[in-house]
C-alpha cells in the first residue's frame, strides 16, 4: 500500500512540475523530473492499474513516453501565452494515441497574466478530425478567436462530439461560440463557466454575443449549465432559441438581477417544458434574494 501510495506521489508531483517553465540556473529552486522516473510511474500505473483512463500531459518532456500507452482522455495543459508549446506535440505526438482518445481538455493553468493560450483553429480542427471516437471538448482559459477583421475558416462538421464546456476566468476574451455551435452541431450537452468581469462595457465591445446571433436548426441541446455571475444574460440570450431547447432535460444557471436573465430563463423552461427533469437555479447573487421577492418569482414563506 505505502509503495502505490509513494508512485502515485512521485507521479502527482511530476505531472504538477513538469509544465512549469524551465527556471534560470541561478534560481535556487530551479528542477528537472528526470524522464526515466515519469516512465517508470506510467509504465508502474498502466500496467497494475488498469482502470487509469486519463493521460495528463503538462510538457514536452514526458510525451515522448506518454505516447507509448493509451488513454481515453487527453489533457493538454499549457501556460505559454501563444500556445507555441502545444503545436509540436498536436503535430506529431498525439497520432499514436488518436485511436482511444475520448475527450481533449486543453487548459491554460497561467494564473500571472489575463492573457489566454490562443490555440490556431487549423490545428484543432486538424486534432478533432484525427480522433475519430472523440465525444468532449473542453476549453479552459484558451481561446481560438479570430483576428478582427479576418475571417473564421470554414470548418468541417464534427458530429460526434456530443459535450462542450468553456471555462474562461477572464470573460470578456471569449472564443467566438457563435461558430463552435456549427462546427459542433450535435452537441448535446453544453456548460459555461465564466470569470467575474470587473466592466460589463468592455465586455460588450469584445464580445462576440454583441451581434446577431443564430443557432443550426439541428442543434438540440439536452444538459445546459450556465455558472457565471456576470456574463450569463449574453449566454442566455443566444441560447434563447425555442428548437434549440424544446429537448432540454437538465438545465441550472446562476441568476443575476439583470431583468434579461428573468425573462430568457422563464422562456427557456418553457420552451423546454415537456421534457425538462430538473432545474437549479442559483439565487445567491448580491441582493437577489430580495429582488425575486419582489418581483414575484418566488412565493414568500411563512
Amino acid at each position: 500500500m505505502f509503495v502505490h501510495h509513494a508512485i502515485g506521489l512521485l507521479l502527482t508531483l511530476a505531472l504538477s512540475s513538469a509544465g512549469r517553465p524551465r527556471q534560470s540556473a541561478k534560481t535556487p529552486n530551479a528542477f528537472t523530473i528526470p524522464p526515466e522516473l515519469i516512465d517508470m510511474c506510467m509504465r508502474y500505473l498502466v500496467d497494475d492499474k488498469p482502470s487509469l483512463k486519463t493521460c495528463s500531459l503538462v510538457c514536452r518532456q514526458w510525451w515522448s513516453c506518454a505516447r507509448r500507452y493509451m488513454f481515453e482522455t487527453v489533457i493538454l495543459t499549457t501556460s505559454d501565452k501563444d500556445g507555441a508549446c502545444l503545436l509540436p506535440f498536436l503535430q506529431h505526438d498525439l497520432w499514436p494515441l488518436k485511436s482511444l482518445v475520448r475527450e481533449l481538455h486543453f487548459r491554460n493553468q497561467n494564473r500571472q497574466t489575463t492573457l489566454l493560450t490562443s490555440l490556431p483553429v487549423e490545428y484543432l480542427a486538424q486534432l478533432i478530425s484525427c480522433c475519430p471516437d472523440i465525444k468532449a471538448l473542453r476549453f479552459t482559459n484558451v481561446r481560438w478567436i479570430r483576428e478582427r477583421g479576418q475571417d473564421m475558416p470554414l470548418w468541417p462538421r464534427f458530429p460526434q462530439i456530443r459535450t462542450l464546456e468553456l471555462t474562461y476566468r477572464d470573460s470578456h476574451a471569449l472564443p467566438d461560440i457563435t461558430s463552435i455551435f456549427h462546427w459542433l452541431p450535435f452537441v448535446r450537452e453544453f456548460t459555461f463557466n465564466g470569470g467575474m468581469v470587473g466592466r460589463l462595457e468592455s465586455f460588450d465591445r469584445f464580445s462576440p454575443f454583441a451581434t446577431p446571433l443564430t443557432l443550426p436548426a439541428n442543434l438540440r441541446l439536452e444538459s445546459c449549465h450556465l455558472r457565471s455571475h456576470e456574463t450569463n444574460r449574453y449566454v442566455l440570450d443566444y441560447l434563447r432559441n425555442t428548437q434549440t431547447m424544446q429537448s432540454l432535460q437538465s438545465f441550472s444557471a446562476v441568476v443575476t438581477t439583470a431583468d434579461e436573465d428573468h425573462t430568457v430563463i422563464g422562456q427557456i423552461i418553457e420552451a423546454a417544458s415537456g421534457t425538462l427533469r430538473r432545474i437549479s437555479l442559483d439565487l445567491s447573487s448580491h441582493k437577489l434574494s430580495t429582488y425575486i421577492y419582489q418581483r414575484r418569482y418566488i412565493a414568500p414563506k411563512c
